[in-house]
């Protein structure tokens, strides 16, 4: 078994424990009689104290799990959050799509985007709203960005990794979920290490985990967990930095992650970045590396027209 393959079996066997009722008292996830939000559990205490993930969002993501999703009822779902529904037709309406006429039916914006690209826009708006919620808004900014330059990257090599856009954009954007609560929770704590240059990746977790008790990858799972998010966005939460090399959505999410600090749109700065070839060479199996440095050759402009029109 390699050593990404225990990380994976381990990250389970955790979330599964979160689930297993305790001697005299219920799951560990059961929600605290004297919680703020939903994510404020015994266990985690104030992991999230911000705005919970909009539920609306979280039901459209679960319809990743089936087949087939109707744009009709994708439409039926955002009807219940007017936020998301009047975001989903401000969107519709902008200069992005030139409409000969003003959208402003729900089902109509829906049909327009798409079912696959309504999910994005779906994810994408409940997590900028999140973030929005949070605490110390040069941080989050910060965290935004690099999200949704994650996300970018992400759909672009999708195809490379025999994966879905969808999954690959929607994965980019949630993957670092885990930041905001670590915020949240630990704001004199957190931001001094969101504004300090570090040695590394493992040394910005080994912070995290000095100064929060966890780091972002371990806040990530369980409020996802918490969130009855897909598991595979639980997967990706708690392993993106674990997967260096591999081939499923973890290992696209963790090139991603990576090319996205690469090109400076990283979270929190750090030494370890790469030139863009030295990083294919580091972390893409060799048969997909030709076709990967295809497609990320004049990417970060690209991924600077992706960021642009959701920026706050």
């Amino acid at each position: 078994m390699s050593l990404f393959d225990k990380e994976k079996k381990r990250a389970s066997q955790i979330s599964a424990a979160f689930e297993t009722p305790q001697p005299g008292r219920g799951s560990l996830l059961d929600a605290d009689a004297n919680a703020s939000t939903p994510v404020e559990t015994s266990i985690l205490g104030g992991l999230a104290r911000l705005h919970p993930f909009s539920p609306v969002a979280v039901r459209v993501l679960q319809l990743l799990d089936q087949e087939q999703s109707s744009t009709q009822e994708i439409s039926k779902l955002l009807q219940a959050d007017p936020a998301l529904a009047a975001e989903t037709l401000a969107y519709v309406n902008s200069p992005l799509f030139p409409m000969r006429q003003s959208v402003t039916d729900l089902h109509q914006a829906v049909m327009v985007l798409g079912a696959e690209n309504t999910r994005r826009l779906t994810a994408t708006l409940a997590m900028r709203s999140l973030l929005k919620s949070a605490p110390n808004r040069t941080v989050t900014r910060r965290f935004w960005r690099h999200s949704v330059a994650t996300a970018a990257i992400a759909t672009e090599l999708a195809p490379v990794y025999e994966l879905s856009s969808d999954l690959a954009n929607i994965a980019g954007v949630l993957h670092d979920i885990g930041r905001v609560g670590l915020l949240a929770r630990n704001t004199a704590d957190y931001s001094p290490i969101v504004l300090n240059l570090h040695d590394s990746v493992d040394a910005i977790l080994t912070a995290e985990r000095d100064a929060c008790g966890m780091d972002h990858c371990a806040a990530g799972m369980f409020m996802c967990r918490v969130w009855t998010m897909p598991a595979v966005f639980q997967e990706v939460t708690s392993l993106h930095h674990k997967a260096k090399g591999e081939t499923g959505i973890s290992g696209l999410i963790n090139l991603s992650c990576a090319m996205a600090d690469d090109m400076s749109f990283a979270a929190i700065s750090h030494r370890g970045t790469l030139p863009i070839a030295e990083r294919v060479a580091a972390s893409v199996p060799e048969p997909m590396r030709e076709r990967v440095m295809t497609i990320v050759t004049d990417l970060e402009k690209r991924i600077s027209d992706k960021i642009e029109p959701f920026d706050f």
